[in-house]
């Protein structure tokens, strides 16, 4: 009879879980899907070019020539083809799936590093998944992933990325081989998504980490043959980031593209002195950076104060370098969240305009904000420095998180080597941003694994992410009137 009911409870927690779990996922997708239904083509932009380019082609000659005249995204070259050749349904189809691709693996990312069952604690890191990219930039949003060309050349690979690189986490961190089905899924995502500059650059660094780590964390394993089976899939799953990068990047139209836009949009790129280039190179930077992030840094910034506030209690080191530390993290994050308003308009006009110059005051600007990314980037490293605030060997997330911060502002920096990191918009910050989702993730986990945050914080948090979904859905609504301007 115990025996009964003890298994009876187990079965009816595990449909608990499953049920809890499904709902938010369903209801996520459904929302999801209610803004992609507002998507329209916009005729002024790319959307209406491509349709009629394409008629021209078949699709193996239009890839082919863009990869030897224009871009060498071969897999986002052949959706744009095959996508402005259907009806717009089906892109939304597409890109509701790969949200829900996205999601999932996010989910799955987690559960390899938080592999206890807990119904609360997972049902929440699901939802924060799904929900979270709605605190990047509006433009960024827009730009990067609700717009149809930019979303098959960004968040479509960024998808894919995130779907591509699991296997190669899974065997780092686990020395685990995924089953054979989701290895067959794995792989072609992982080769589509280098057809984006920006992730299979991020995927090549990630990809060097991951085998370092896995050749230090498990140097002292026997390799059997079996083990010796994962390390060189391992390898060859690397190797194939390289060589579709590498295939990518030497494609011949990149010249040709590059020289082209030189003269259409920066003729003076080469020409302007070299100290003038660094100039207007660090003003954009940082514009890009503290600007067009959404609400991402103070985000970091808040959860930094968090941690750090509570290592001083826990180690009791009220020190005044503690609290200036907090200070600074909490200032940034109050100028940063008052951008557009004329009281800190001073503080965060980088002046990012090409050509133009500014006074000495207005440098003096720069000075504060690069302190601040620096001591953001290496700030993690000494958080999360073993002692008897961390006992239980975290030290490792604390390079994570540095690694995924300045992989990110990296990313952001790279774009002032191109001639079109005015003309491209903001969706070229869109990868960036997801790479500090990862960071924030890491940094929630942790608050929650030191900290019991009130019910009332997550109702501001899930209250303003419910704010965010209402805007991006009215100006989707609207018909893009107010997101034409940045394309």
């Amino acid at each position: 009879m115990l025996v009964f009911a003890k298994s009876t409870r187990e079965r009816f927690c595990k449909n608990r879980y499953i049920f809890c779990f499904l709902l938010i996922f369903i209801a996520c997708i459904l929302l999801y899907a209610l803004l992609i239904k507002y998507i329209v083509i916009i005729p002024s932009s790319d959307d209406g070019k491509f349709p009629i380019l394409i008629k021209h082609f078949s699709l193996f000659s239009w890839v082919d020539f863009r990869y030897h005249h224009w871009s060498g995204r071969i897999f986002a070259e052949a959706a744009t083809y095959i996508f402005y050749s259907l009806p717009l349904f089906y892109w939304k189809i597409v890109s509701i799936a790969l949200y829900a691709t996205t999601s999932i693996f996010s989910f799955l990312y987690y559960k390899l590093v938080i592999s206890k069952k807990s119904l609360k604690q997972d049902c929440f890191f699901l939802s924060l998944f799904m929900i979270i990219p709605l605190f990047i930039h509006t433009a960024v949003l827009f730009q990067g992933q609700f717009w149809i060309a930019g979303a098959m050349n960004y968040y479509w690979m960024i998808a894919c990325g995130f779907a591509g690189f699991y296997p190669i986490v899974s065997l780092s961190l686990k020395n685990r081989l995924p089953s054979w089905p989701l290895l067959f899924f794995c792989i072609p995502m992982l080769i589509i998504s280098t057809s984006n500059e920006q992730v299979g650059f991020s995927l090549i660094v990630l990809s060097i980490v991951s085998f370092i780590y896995y050749i230090r964390h498990y140097k002292n394993i026997k390799f059997v043959k079996k083990d010796s089976k994962k390390l060189i899939l391992l390898t060859i799953l690397i190797v194939l980031i390289f060589i579709s990068f590498l295939f990518q990047i030497t494609a011949p139209g990149n010249r040709i593209r590059y020289v082209s836009e030189l003269h259409s949009w920066l003729p003076t790129m080469y020409t302007v002195p070299v100290l003038s280039r660094i100039d207007y190179s660090i003003r954009w930077f940082l514009d890009a950076s503290i600007n067009h992030t959404g609400i991402i840094f103070p985000i970091i910034w808040t959860s930094f104060s968090i941690l750090l506030y509570k290592k001083m209690t826990t180690e009791n080191k009220k020190n005044w370098l503690n609290f200036t530390l907090i200070s600074l993290f909490l200032l940034s994050t109050f100028v940063s969240l008052g951008r557009g308003s004329s009281v800190f308009s001073f503080f965060l006009n980088f002046h990012s305009e090409w050509g133009l110059h500014i006074s000495e005051i207005a440098h003096l600007i720069l000075v504060p904000w690069l302190i601040m990314l620096i001591l953001t980037v290496l700030f993690p490293i000494i958080l999360y420095k073993r002692s008897t605030y961390n006992k239980d060997h975290t030290e490792k997330y604390g390079y994570l998180l540095s690694l995924m911060i300045s992989l990110g502002l990296a990313n952001i920096a790279a774009m002032i080597l191109s001639p079109t990191f005015y003309a491209s918009g903001w969706r070229i910050i869109l990868v960036p941003s997801y790479l500090f989702i990862i960071a924030i993730v890491i940094l929630i986990r942790t608050i929650l694994n030191k900290i019991s945050i009130p019910s009332i914080i997550w109702l501001v948090f899930y209250g303003l992410a419910a704010q965010y979904y209402i805007f991006i859905m009215f100006n989707l609504y609207k018909g893009f009137e107010s997101f034409q301007v940045f394309i």
